[in-house]
């Protein structure tokens, strides 16, 4: 099967899109993001944990996901920035949670700003 080069183009922004990345919109400033703390390696029973810096008064969401089974995911419930400008979130690692690697998207606004945190971590054996 041909595909057209408007068709690519498509597929390419389609693939954006559904990809969620982050978007620059008139008027949106960017939100800076940190990781205070991430466990980057956890096992059956552990607890993931993540802690994030960024502007006080933000309200953060996100989810996790495991990267060679996006079957294999949850949510990061929403979380309001305290006033250390501090959020966090954790979770205990599922028995049949997928092996290997998985990724952590979080998105924070607030007022005009937005911004995206992308970060990785291991569940193993």
């Amino acid at each position: 099967m041909r595909i057209n080069k408007w068709t690519a183009i498509g597929m390419v922004l389609g693939l954006f899109l559904v990809l969620g990345l982050p978007q620059t919109e008139a008027g949106i400033e960017e939100l800076a993001i940190s990781v205070v703390t991430l466990t980057k390696s956890a096992a059956s029973g552990d607890k993931v944990m993540l802690t994030i810096k960024t502007e006080v008064g933000a309200m953060c969401l996100g989810n996790r996901h495991s990267e060679s089974n996006p079957n294999d995911r949850g949510k990061l419930g929403l979380e309001n920035v305290d006033r250390e400008g501090k959020a966090s979130w954790s979770w205990p690692v599922d028995p049949k949670s997928t092996k290997g690697q998985w990724a952590v998207t979080l998105q924070c606004s607030t007022g005009k700003k937005k911004g995206w945190l992308h970060e990785a971590f291991e569940i193993r054996e």
